[in-house]
């Protein structure tokens, strides 16, 4: 059991590098800086105003999920309704709210997470282990409790 547990981490670490390898490419492909802002990498699409969200605040987003080839698992859009979550309460994948915490009121921007801050080692859904993931995403509102 200890010799297939080293095997799996062995296998983990490769496929970890490998996701970083595709990443960078990735970022490259489309002009994304490879300096990450808080483990992930984020591109401003169009410019918001006004505060970023804090803590305790819900947000509404629309958002298209992809992985890096291009294959769309899960947008909001189709929906119709968008995306609603409070910061800080653990509602989300961690990279998907760090990158929505950059975000203020109105921007669009592209994140791209490292299955690390996603789904790590484990499969979800669609969304096989070790993926990284790429999502566009508009902020429409910003809600605080404290006002």
């Amino acid at each position: 059991q200890e010799a297939l547990a080293k095997e799996q981490m062995r296998i983990n670490d490769s496929l970890q590098l490998i996701e970083m390898d595709l990443v960078l490419d990735y970022l490259k492909q489309n002009q994304i800086s490879n300096i990450p802002f808080e483990d992930i990498y984020y591109k401003k699409l169009s410019p918001g105003s006004g505060a970023t969200p804090q803590a305790e605040d819900q947000v509404k987003v629309h958002y298209t999920g992809k992985f890096l080839n291009g294959k769309v698992f899960d947008s909001s859009i189709p929906r119709k309704e968008p995306l609603s979550f409070t910061i800080g309460k653990g509602q989300m994948i961690k990279g998907f709210e760090i990158g929505v915490k950059l975000m203020q009121k109105g921007e669009k921007a592209i994140i791209v997470i490292p299955s690390a801050l996603a789904y790590g080692g484990r499969q979800s859904g669609a969304i096989p282990a070790f993926s990284p993931l790429v999502f566009e995403l508009p902020l429409f509102e910003i809600i605080s409790p404290n006002k």
